[in-house]
């Protein structure tokens, strides 16, 4: 049985393989925009196939996929001729985002092999159950945080009703509280999905009604697509991982979710750009919003030509900003760390001094961040040893969610907010950095006290 099974796990991603190596080999022949697209169509083949074969780790990675798919939607609009505003560049039909998928395609099924591995060390605990305690503690936090974050747009305004500008209103208030709301609402999500997953009524309603309040007061803030994407994939995290039910269906739930993002964030977006004032306008901005996501890909794959390189300058750099207390600092001194090297090398002069003094950064840096620094082979096992690590994180989730522990889930979860931010960024301190690693360090004293907790316990057991 395990046999048929892995062939039918086998032969489609076979086929898939052959026909992503086909098309490689067709845009190195031929140049047409309709590559594009049979790029992003093959892509989402690959997910299809990821989540039938393997739904858990799927489900772990929704974020890290879902983001590359706006990459891969950001390609066909690029190689169509679409115009990157922000670093001066017309698209053209060059076969970069081919390229992409068959790289996220090999980035994407080693780490789903590897959490796969790892998570068979926990298997799943559907019957298990969250202490009141924490159930308790952790709506009445809710409830304080979302009350906390509507005063302040009662006080400052709320961008979706003023008009403002996200990043401007940020800048405007510059308030701790606000930050702080900002950073933490995805560890609020995964601990809310745990609760309605595990909890009985009231408990269970009350999480999704305030998990609903999160989302509304995030759309009130005016924050973008991705980021109520990655709110939503939080709840539902927990929830398909410790319902069986849920995994054995994921495939049509993904769907209702995948219409549910669009049903509930476009029309915020087009809101938030001013359709009902200036429609055109609003258009415009979508589609240079569109264009922004895939654009860093498009330019180093365009200015790469070698399959190894070593940028020691660039490697020295990042090294010396792992192990910095203020990483950051040096991200903005030469050579530039992750986004910010493209930004000053595309960048028109007086768009740089604004988005500086804005604090606003390009986007979806990793991958052309490490091609630029190593090559097209080159790049490669880094970027797995990266994925290694990110694998690791995401399985101690799985683990943690399994065993019902907020105190674990809050831990990890912050490294992987760090993590993800780094992912998109290309800021590899973000992974690999003194924060992060400080935090691995608790948690792996959490786990020793625990064990010794165990021990001590049973030691004593009649």
């Amino acid at each position: 049985m395990q046999d048929i099974v892995s062939i039918k796990r086998a032969l489609p991603l076979f086929a898939l393989a052959t026909l992503m190596t086909g098309l490689l080999i067709a845009v190195s022949i031929w140049q047409s925009a309709a590559f594009a697209p049979a790029a992003l169509l093959l892509y989402a083949a690959f997910l299809l196939w990821l989540l039938r074969a393997y739904p858990v780790a799927f489900i772990l990675l929704l974020w890290f996929v879902f983001i590359r798919f706006t990459v891969m939607i950001s390609g066909v609009a690029i190689e169509s001729g679409g115009t990157m505003h922000e670093i001066l560049m017309d698209g053209y039909a060059s076969g970069a985002f081919a390229r992409l998928a068959v790289l996220y395609a090999i980035g994407i099924l080693f780490t789903g092999w590897c959490i796969n591995t790892l998570t068979k060390a926990a298997p799943a605990n559907p019957a298990g159950t969250i202490n009141n305690l924490w159930v308790s503690g952790i709506l009445a936090f809710t409830v304080l945080f979302a009350a906390f974050a509507f005063w302040i747009g009662l006080q400052n305004g709320f961008p979706l009703l003023t008009g403002i500008d996200r990043i401007a209103y940020w800048r405007a208030i510059d308030n701790r509280f606000f930050y702080f709301f900002l950073g933490n609402r995805v560890i609020l999500g995964l601990l809310l999905g745990l609760i309605f997953a595990s909890s009985k009524t009231p408990a269970k309603h009350i999480a999704l009604a305030l998990f609903a309040l999160l989302i509304a007061l995030s759309f009130m803030f005016a924050e973008k697509f991705t980021s109520i994407s990655i709110l939503l994939f939080a709840f539902v995290t927990p929830v398909f991982l410790l319902k069986q039910k849920w995994l054995e269906t994921a495939t049509t739930r993904m769907i209702v979710v995948a219409i549910a993002v669009c049903v509930l964030t476009l029309p915020v977006i087009f809101t938030v750009y001013g359709v009902f004032d200036d429609p055109a306008k609003a258009v415009e901005r979508f589609q240079s919003r569109v264009t922004s996501q895939g654009q860093l890909w498009f330019y180093a794959d365009a200015q790469q030509d070698r399959l190894f390189m070593l940028d020691a300058t660039a490697l020295k750099h990042n090294i010396n900003a792992a192990l910095s207390t203020d990483p950051e600092a040096l991200s903005e001194t030469p050579p530039y760390l992750g986004v910010k090297t493209f930004m000053n090398e595309t960048l028109a002069p007086d768009r740089l001094t604004h988005y500086r003094k804005q604090g606003i950064t390009l986007t979806m840096g990793l991958e052309a961040y490490l091609l630029k620094s190593f090559g097209w082979l080159g790049m490669i096992p880094v970027y797995l040893f990266i994925l290694t690590i990110y694998a690791a994180e995401l399985a101690y989730l799985y683990y943690a969610i399994q065993k019902r522990d907020p105190l674990r889930i809050i831990v990890i979860a912050k490294i992987l907010v760090w993590t993800n931010f780094g992912l998109n960024q290309g800021y590899l301190w973000h992974i690999i950095g003194l924060k992060p690693l400080a935090l691995i360090a608790v948690l792996i004293l959490l786990e020793l006290t625990l064990k010794a907790t165990r021990k001590e316990g049973a030691a004593h057991a009649p």
